[in-house]
């Protein structure tokens, strides 16, 4: 029996919190309206594609600006070779690999 008691006091004692009256009838109406601010409006008309462009173009466009974004406004011309051979002395020259050019 004093078990019974017991809970039936606690069931009490919880339901006596859960009241319906609010702290304020204002309360939360700043949340609301800042949220109601940043809601998306969609509009009922729709606007045409934009057609400006056509594959082509939208490429050179794209690669003009990634080349502006690397610093490289210009194409890299390849720096010119120097092949220097040792002194050739008299009739023992030794061959130079195939790989350099005779010029």
């Amino acid at each position: 029996m004093r078990t019974s008691t017991i809970a039936v006091a606690l069931v009490v004692a919880a339901s006596a919190g859960c009241g319906q009256a609010h702290l304020n009838p204002a309360q939360g109406v700043s949340y609301r309206k800042a949220f109601a601010a940043q809601q998306v409006r969609p509009s009922t008309q729709w606007s045409e594609p934009a057609t400006a462009l056509d594959p082509q173009e939208a490429d050179v466009v794209s690669k003009a600006y990634v080349r502006s974004l690397s610093g490289r406004a210009r194409a890299e011309t390849p720096e010119p070779v120097l092949y220097i051979a040792p002194p050739q002395r008299g009739a023992a020259a030794t061959q130079l690999a195939p790989s350099v050019p005779k010029n």
